[in-house]
């Protein structure tokens, strides 16, 4: 548990729960922890790794490369920021918050609830039904794909929009330079 400042090299945590309201600020921060809660500041001028059942953030995780942390329960209220990749693979995503990253994968994910902004190159993969709330913005591309995907929220983009679903109904913003839909039938 941090509620101070941390600063280092390397931080590397393993244990049952890594906790965090202060700051922690390293060139790398590694983290193999069954439960992950920051309600501070985690900075690292390479790369945050979170090896973690669960992660809940509340303040901000920022990354100058890469930010992971796939096969986890990720809920995000707080800003997940990254200039390389947001990594989240496999993951059951709850997202109120702001996760923003030149790349950010969300594949095979386990469940997607979002009605805060996500913004980025991103692809969206889930063997589920989807409804696109909140702002999902793609900068030169964003690839979803699903079952039957309802888009009820800000879905744009600056580039190519691509979505892949055996149903696909538009209730509110739908727009980019392309925007490609394919529709497999059920």
């Amino acid at each position: 548990m941090n509620s101070g400042t941390v600063d280092g090299k390397g931080i590397d945590v393993a244990g049952a729960d890594f906790v965090n309201s202060g700051k922690i600020n390293a060139d790398n921060i590694r983290a193999r922890v069954v439960n992950t809660r920051n309600d501070g500041y985690i900075y690292s001028g390479n790369d945050v790794d979170l090896t973690t059942n669960t992660l809940i953030n509340t303040k901000e995780i920022t990354a100058v490369n890469n930010v992971s942390a796939a096969n986890a329960n990720v809920t995000n209220s707080g800003k997940i920021v990254s200039n390389g990749r947001v990594l989240l693979d496999n993951s059951a995503i709850t997202n109120t918050g702001e996760i923003l990253s030149g790349e950010i994968f969300m594949r095979n994910a386990q469940k997607f609830d979002n009605i805060g902004t996500i913004k980025g190159n991103t692809e969206l993969s889930i063997n589920q039904d989807i409804n696109l709330a909140g702002n999902l913005h793609g900068q030169q591309r964003l690839v979803i794909s699903g079952n039957s995907i309802t888009n009820n929220g800000n879905t744009t983009g600056t580039g190519l929009i691509e979505i892949n679903s055996n149903d696909f109904t538009n209730n509110r913003e739908l727009a980019s330079d392309t925007v490609v839909i394919n529709g497999r039938g059920k």
